[in-house]
């Protein structure tokens, strides 16, 4: 590779300065261009686009939901690093709990089955990237405790309907 760049890339340069100084003029606290990446066609990397990829800022990232049953409550845990609670979505959807995060650059998006659960006693808790939700379980109807006469009374409202 040649130590000089090519003429196309000190138009590009002459390009840049005349774009700043047009947008910034002769005043004393300008910005100053750090570094820039340029990428060539072809061969390019997941998430670039034009790669088939998702566009960059805008990868998906799927983090586990752990789930634990106590008592008659369930504890759903999912970390979501870089958000803050206002990023983040909560939704119960056919007793699939679905969390999704996303405040401009990072995008989460978990989902995770659930037994059946009061969705209006949830109490939530976000502190350093970590979401924790609390649900009190729907209860449980055993159909064992129930007498034989109930049960047959009941199997013949069903018929009926």
């Amino acid at each position: 590779m040649s130590e000089h760049p090519p003429e196309d890339f000190k138009n590009m340069e002459d390009l840049l300065r005349k774009i700043m100084s047009q947008a910034f003029g002769q005043a004393s606290a300008r910005p100053g261009i750090i570094g820039v990446n340029i990428i060539m066609a072809g061969n390019l990397p997941p998430g670039f686009p034009g790669s088939g990829g998702i566009s960059p800022g805008h990868d998906i990232e799927h983090p586990p939901i752990e789930i634990v049953q106590y008592e008659n409550y369930l504890y759903a845990t999912c970390e979501l690093k870089g958000l803050f609670d206002e990023h983040v979505s909560v939704a119960i959807s056919d007793n699939i709990l679905h969390i999704i995060g996303f405040d401009g650059f990072i995008r989460y998006k978990s989902s995770v089955s659930l037994p059946p659960v009061i969705e209006s006693s949830c109490r939530r808790s976000f502190q350093n990237g970590v979401l924790e939700l609390e649900y009190q379980l729907k209860p449980q109807i055993n159909v064992n405790n129930i007498p034989d006469e109930e049960k047959n009374e009941a199997d013949l409202k069903t018929d009926k309907e």
